[in-house]
């Protein structure tokens, strides 16, 4: 049996279909996408506008990466995504419809699983100049990095953008920045070359965080680039 994740998906209407009589259905096309462009699902729900601005639907998807494409062709409304689904996991997401075409997007994807302590933290992908060394303190602000993630019970999910003036600095050091309750941060590098050209499909990778991990952490200095070496960054 192929394994599967369980996608809860919450889809914001576009403002066609948020202009719909409260009675009205709304048909709602899910197609997951694979890099062959062999679509591995496809699926029409139907869902009743309501009084509410978005509407939840739930379906199971394989393990992989796939460009998502959500769509209402009967209020010319749609979405396109890149999304990367682990197997056994409860995936909960966001998408929101726009109105005619959707806008394109060139993401790179970092995902993971990770127990809820890690997740409460926030993490989040940052960059730093590639002078910045392992097991020293960090020199200056991260380099914020135009990113979305979210965050389920067992797992998180970003979407990197490399912006040109990022692609002009590379290669540049990725960290994963960890608040601490004292509102200093921990920083744990990534093997992640970010950014890079986009090539027509996202890079994904992988980093798993395991409660060793997350000991191991909170008995290091803050502010500093640590490099542990009990995981790994892998990519597909």
């Amino acid at each position: 049996m192929v394994p599967v994740a369980h996608v809860i998906m919450h889809v914001a209407f576009c403002a066609s279909i948020a202009r719909a009589p409260e009675t009205a259905s709304v048909p709602l096309r899910v197609t997951l996408v694979n890099r062959t462009e062999k679509p591995n699902y496809d699926r029409t729900f139907t869902v009743t506008r309501g009084t509410a601005d978005r509407a939840t639907i739930e379906f199971d998807a394989p393990q992989g990466v796939y460009r998502l494409l959500v769509g209402s062709p009967k209020y010319n409304c749609a979405s396109v995504d890149y999304v990367y689904f682990i197997a056994d996991h409860l995936r909960n997401m966001d998408e929101k419809l726009h109105d005619g075409p959707a806008p394109l997007v060139e993401p790179t994807l970092m995902v993971g699983s990770a127990p809820p302590p890690f997740l409460y933290l926030k993490p989040q992908v940052v960059l730093f100049d590639r002078t910045t060394t392992c097991n020293k303190p960090v020199v200056g602000d991260p380099i914020q990095v135009a990113a979305q993630t979210e965050y389920d019970q067992d797992g998180y999910y970003s979407w990197l953008n490399a912006t040109r003036d990022l692609i002009a600095r590379a290669p540049l050091v990725a960290a994963f920045q960890i608040a601490t309750p004292t509102g200093e941060f921990h920083y744990i590098r990534l093997k992640l070359p970010f950014p890079l050209p986009w090539r027509g499909w996202p890079q994904v990778y992988q980093f798993n965080v395991g409660d060793n991990l997350i000991d191991w952490v909170s008995g290091q200095p803050t502010d500093t680039l640590l490099c542990p070496k009990i995981y790994e960054t892998s990519a597909g």
